[in-house]
């Protein structure tokens, strides 16, 4: 403040703050600050970067793939990072999801509780046989934290009479990026990097390719079109219109 300033502060508090406001205002708009400290072009803001497009998705379209590749590395190379990851699991999972039932007799609702014990606690549950449900919970778990996110396909095997539904757990490696339309397509939906979006931008299908497109000995290089309601894309959404995960590592990368 100046001499003006301490003047008019002494017999008019109320003035002198309205004359600090406008006159902050004015600095402000000089500076394109829009009174935003996080936004100067001075001395102090001018080191710290501000890359990217204003697009979550077209940010993260290259950079996702070094990301995961880094926090892979981490995890089976770093003592630290496998722990952190590992801790988040057990912390996130816990003893898992369980059955409860409300809705019918009592009679009735354990019997649900009964049959869907017998399914999670069983590896039928899980299309590949190697994990009963508890264990497929640790592992998309950990999956989200190591790579941001993972997806889940319902399948539904006629086959298995007692437990015909099945989860298959599929990193999101599978996507077919290659899929990308930014023209309608003929249900007037668009694709981006293997996800189809509604004329309204929401999720309706999933492009999947049938093996491990990164295997070198994958013999099909195709992809499924899998309807949003048989998938699973677990991730957590920092962005509004975010349509991708971020691994949790990220951040100590560098």
């Amino acid at each position: 403040m100046n001499t003006i300033d301490k003047i008019i502060g002494y017999f008019s508090p109320t003035s002198l703050e309205r004359r600090l406001i406008s006159r902050a205002r004015i600095q402000g708009i000089k500076e394109g600050q829009r009174l935003f400290d996080g936004a100067t072009s001075g001395r102090r803001g001018s080191s710290m970067p501000t890359q990217g497009q204003g697009n979550p998705n077209y940010d993260l379209g290259l950079p996702l793939t070094k990301l995961k590749l880094r926090s892979r590395y981490l995890f089976r190379n770093n003592s630290y990072g496998k722990r952190s990851l590992k801790a988040i699991t057990q912390n996130v999972v816990g003893t898992g999801i369980q059955c409860a039932p409300t809705g019918g007799t009592d009679m009735q609702n354990e019997a649900i509780k009964r049959a869907f014990n017998a399914w999670a606690k069983s590896k039928r549950c899980d299309f590949h046989g190697k994990k009963n449900f508890f264990g497929i919970q640790r592992q998309v778990m950990q999956t989200v934290a190591m790579d941001g996110e993972v997806l889940v396909i319902k399948r539904r095997v006629s086959s298995d009479r007692r437990f015909p539904l099945k989860l298959q757990l599929v990193n999101c490696d599978y996507l077919d990026t290659t899929v990308d339309s930014l023209t309608d397509t003929t249900e007037g939906n668009f694709i981006t990097k293997g996800i189809e979006f509604d004329s309204e931008g929401r999720v309706v299908a999933y492009h999947i390719y049938r093996q491990n497109p990164e295997d070198i000995n994958s013999i099909r290089f195709d992809s499924e079109r899998i309807p949003a309601s048989e998938v699973l894309h677990i991730f957590e959404q920092d962005i509004i219109g975010q349509t991708r995960g971020i691994p949790f590592l990220s951040l100590i990368h560098i």
